[in-house]
């Protein structure tokens, strides 16, 4: 089963808050639990910041992933530059 997080739908067009972040991050982690394919996609989004992207990805590294996972989760890569 595949579940397609729209972070537009959830975070807005500018993802900037680590709360929002946070938002995204539950959703991934809830669906990765339920044993889906996850496709992130950042369609519509014109800003991002670390905050954010923190809050949303890089939380995943500590995430308790069981084998073979990673191959469940896909980045959906924004077609903007994102400036840090």
């Amino acid at each position: 089963m595949e579940e397609r997080v729209n972070v537009f739908e959830t975070a807005g067009e500018n993802c900037c808050v680590a709360a929002c972040g946070q938002k995204v991050y539950d959703i991934i982690t809830a669906a990765l639990c339920e044993n889906k394919k996850i496709e992130l996609s950042f369609a519509e989004v014109s800003e991002l910041t670390p905050a954010f992207l923190n809050s949303a990805i890089g939380q995943l590294y500590g995430y308790k992933l069981q084998a073979g996972t990673g191959h469940r989760f896909h980045v959906n890569r924004p077609k903007f530059n994102v400036g840090f």
